[in-house]
C-alpha cells in the first residue's frame, strides 16, 4: 500500500489502472447490452479525479495497525505517513465525494470528517510512541476540532442521529464505523441512537443499504441493493454492545450471502438474496474475516471467563 502511496503522496488517487500508469477515462460501451441487460456498460471510473477525504484515515488505520502488532516504521515510512496526516489537518474543512463516491456532491460527510480524525488520531498515538514530537501540539488541536466539528454540525438533534452529511437529514450506514474507530464510546447516547436509527431507516429484510437512493442525490438513477458491507459493521457494533448473541447470528446470516466458492458480492438483494454489484468485492470479504476474528475472540472471552475450553 505505500508503495501506492509514495507515487502519489498525501493526494494519492483512490484506485489505479493495475499496472500503475496513466488513469483511465471512464467510458460508457453503448454496443454491450451488458449482463440481464444491466445497462450502462462502462470501463474505467472517473472516481479517480475525486477527493475523497477517508483516504489518509484508511492509510494511518492500516499503518496504525501493522505498528501494535510489531512492524517496524522507519524513518522514511514514518515521513510519508506524516505527510497523510498533514493532508488531513490541511484538508479537513472541505466538502468531498465521500466513501461511497457520489456524483451529486460534494457535501461535508460525516464519515469523511471521521476519517480525518483518525488519520490524526492514529498519527498522534504514534508518533508519541516513536517520539517524534514536532507535530503532536498541532495535531492535538486539529483532532479536537474535527471532533467538535462533527459533534455539532453531523449530530442531528431532530433526528437524534449524526446524518449523511452536514446539510441532510437522511440517515448513512458508514457511521456505523464510528465507535469501531474509538470517536465515540458504543454506550454514548448518541450512538446508540444512531444505529437504532440506521437499523429502523437502512434495514431491509435484515440488511442494511447504506443510504436511500430516494432520499439523497448521489448522481446516480435507479435502486441499489442493501449493501452487505455494511451488515458486518453493524454485526461489530452489536458486539461492542455486548449483544454477543445477536452479532453471531447476523453473521452466520451475512455468511450464506457467499457462493459455492465462499465468494461475496459487494450488494444483494435484501428479498432474494440474489448477488448484487460488483464480484467478488474485496470490502465485503475484508468484513468477513475482520468480523470473524472479532466474534472468535470474544468468543474465547467468554468461554474463559466461564471455565470453558476455548471454541
Amino acid at each position: 500500500m505505500l508503495n501506492v502511496c509514495r507515487k502519489g503522496g498525501s493526494r494519492t488517487q483512490v484506485f489505479h489502472k493495475i499496472d500503475f500508469m496513466d488513469p483511465l477515462d471512464e467510458q460508457v460501451l453503448d454496443h454491450f447490452k451488458g449482463y440481464r441487460n444491466s445497462r450502462p456498460v462502462r470501463i474505467g471510473n472517473d472516481a479517480y479525479r475525486q477527493l475523497q477525504l477517508d483516504v489518509p484515515g484508511e492509510v494511518l488505520e492500516a499503518a496504525y495497525n501493522y505498528f501494535n502488532i510489531g512492524g517496524h516504521i522507519g524513518h522514511r515510512i514514518w515521513g510519508l505517513l506524516e505527510s497523510f496526516v498533514n493532508a488531513a489537518c490541511e484538508l479537513w474543512q472541505q466538502p468531498d465525494s465521500g466513501i461511497w463516491e457520489v456524483r451529486g456532491g460534494p457535501h461535508h460527510f460525516v464519515h469523511s470528517k471521521l476519517m480525518c480524525w483518525v488519520a490524526v488520531d492514529r498519527g498522534i498515538k504514534m508518533a508519541e510512541k516513536l517520539g517524534y514530537k514536532r507535530n503532536l501540539e498541532r495535531w492535538g488541536r486539529t483532532a479536537q476540532d474535527i471532533q467538535d466539528d462533527i459533534l455539532t454540525r453531523g449530530w442531528n438533534s431532530q433526528r437524534r442521529a449524526f446524518t449523511q452529511h452536514y446539510d441532510t437529514l437522511a440517515m448513512d450506514a458508514s457511521n456505523l464505523r464510528m465507535p469501531l474507530y474509538g470517536f465515540l464510546s458504543i454506550s454514548d447516547e448518541r450512538i446508540t441512537s444512531t444505529i437504532q436509527r440506521t437499523v429502523e431507516e437502512l434495514s431491509s429484510n435484515g440488511l442494511l443499504y447504506r443510504y436511500r437512493t430516494d432520499k439523497i442525490d448521489d448522481g446516480h438513477s435507479g435502486s441499489e441493493g442493501a449493501f452487505l458491507w455494511c451488515s458486518f459493521w453493524l454485526a461489530r457494533d452489536l458486539l461492542r454492545m455486548g449483544r454477543l448473541e445477536d452479532a453471531i447470528a447476523l453473521y452466520q446470516r451475512l455468511l450464506g450471502y457467499g457462493n459455492h466458492l465462499g465468494l461475496f458480492s459487494e450488494m444483494a438483494d435484501p428479498t432474494s438474496g440474489e448477488a448484487l454489484g460488483n464480484f467478488p468485492q474485496a470490502l465485503t470479504h475484508l468484513e468477513v474475516i475482520i468480523t470473524g476474528l472479532e466474534l472468535l475472540q470474544a468468543m474465547q472471552g467468554k468461554n474463559t471467563a466461564a471455565g470453558r475450553p476455548p471454541a
